[in-house]
């Protein structure tokens, strides 16, 4: 199992941390060597864990894709609609590379810029 919990650690600090919410993506068992299925839960903050969403995602290629993959594929089969719900915009590689964002292994600067207009 997977457990990917999100924090808030106000002005930094870690004492001061408070839990906003866990996923979990458990390996249902059905799948093989290559591919797994999984069930997906996220849990609403605070110490009693409420159940608010879940979700299933199948024929992950376990051998190729990693566990930022695993939460990506969780939280869109748990929350799908939270793309439009907030009138988000999915924006294409070019443009991330416009702006500063790239893929690399090393940690890199970003500069502080804006979307673009329209964006």
């Amino acid at each position: 199992m997977i457990v990917v919990k999100i924090e808030l650690w106000p002005h930094g600090l870690e004492c001061h941390k408070k839990e906003l919410g866990t996923m979990h993506i458990i390996n249902d068992g059905t799948g093989d060597l290559k591919t797994g299925n999984y069930r997906c839960e996220i849990y609403r903050w605070g110490k009693n864990k409420v159940l608010w969403r879940k979700g299933w995602f199948g024929g992950f290629r376990r051998q190729v894709a990693g566990p930022w993959d695993a939460l990506l594929f969780g939280l869109m089969a748990c929350i799908p609609d939270r793309f439009k719900k907030f009138g988000a915009k999915i924006i294409g590689k070019d443009e991330l590379n416009g702006l500063g964002f790239g893929q690399s292994s090393e940690p890199q600067d970003v500069p502080e810029t804006q979307p673009p207009a329209g964006k």
